[in-house]
C-alpha cells in the first residue's frame, strides 16, 4: 500500500513522522537511545523500500515527536555518526495549564525553533536527494 501512495504523490519531497509513545519506559539516555532506534530502524527501511520500489525520487525528511524520551534525549538532531543521523527529534512536555484529568503536551520551545530550522532548511532545498 506504501508503494502505491508513493507512486500517487504529486511531488517531490515527505515527511516521515513517529511517535515514542509506544517504544516504552526509560530512565536512561542508553536505554532510551536504543528503544527509539528499536522503532525508527524497521520504520525508515520499510519506507526506504517503498519509495524504492516505487520508481520515485524522494526528498524525505525525517522526524520523531518525543513525549516519554522527551527528558533522556535533550538533542534535536540524532547524533553522528549514526545510522539515524538524518532523523530530527521534537521533544514535548506538559503543559503547567493542562488540566489534571486531561494533560497536554507541548514542543519544547528550545527545541522547536531549531527543529522548525531543520525543516526550513529541508523545505528551501528544492534538490531532491
Amino acid at each position: 500500500m506504501l508503494v502505491e501512495q508513493i507512486r500517487q504523490m504529486d511531488t517531490d519531497r515527505a515527511i516521515v513522522a513517529v511517535h515514542d509513545l509506544n517504544t516504552g519506559t526509560a530512565r536512561g539516555q542508553r536505554e532510551a537511545r536504543f528503544q527509539l532506534e528499536q522503532k525508527l530502524g524497521p520504520i525508515a527501511a520499510e519506507v526506504d523500500r517503498a519509495v524504492r520500489a516505487s520508481g520515485r525520487k524522494l526528498k524525505l525528511f525525517y522526524s520523531a515527536m518525543l513525549v516519554q524520551k522527551a527528558e533522556q534525549l535533550p538533542w534535536v538532531k540524532y547524533p553522528s555518526p549514526s545510522q539515524f543521523e538524518n532523523w530530527c527529534l521534537l521533544p514535548f512536555a506538559s503543559s503547567p495549564a493542562a488540566a489534571a484529568a486531561r494533560p497536554v503536551v507541548q514542543p519544547k520551545e528550545g527545541p522547536l525553533k531549531i527543529f522548525r530550522n531543520y525543516l526550513r532548511d529541508w523545505n528551501d532545498n528544492r534538490q531532491a536527494a
